[in-house]
């Protein structure tokens, strides 16, 4: 079984304990709010990362999905960093992360 981390609204900064609590985690999942490409970096170098644009990711941020299904172990995620972009119609997806 993965061990998954989330987080959002780093807003431009990994403090020193959460990059300890995600160093355990096989995949990481950041609804949003960056800032920073840096940040993504350091979590790529963690393990798998699923990230969305949040409102305040600007142009180094544009390529970004705003919403985003993937799969983890077989479990249907969705995630976007607004709510109000949340695809109601979700079908199979059994967790919702915004």
């Amino acid at each position: 079984m993965k061990k998954i981390g989330i987080i959002s609204d780093t807003h431009g900064l990994l403090r020193p304990e959460i990059l300890e609590i995600l160093k355990g985690c096989d995949c990481i999942i950041h609804a949003g709010d960056v800032n920073k490409p840096e940040i993504l970096d350091k979590l790529r170098m963690m393990g798998s990362i699923y990230v969305v644009r949040g409102n305040n990711d600007k142009d180094w941020a544009e390529g970004m999905a705003k919403t985003l299904h993937f799969t983890i172990e077989g479990v249907k995620f969705f995630m976007t960093h607004n709510k109000k972009d949340v695809d109601w119609d979700l079908k199979d997806t059994q967790i919702v992360i915004f």
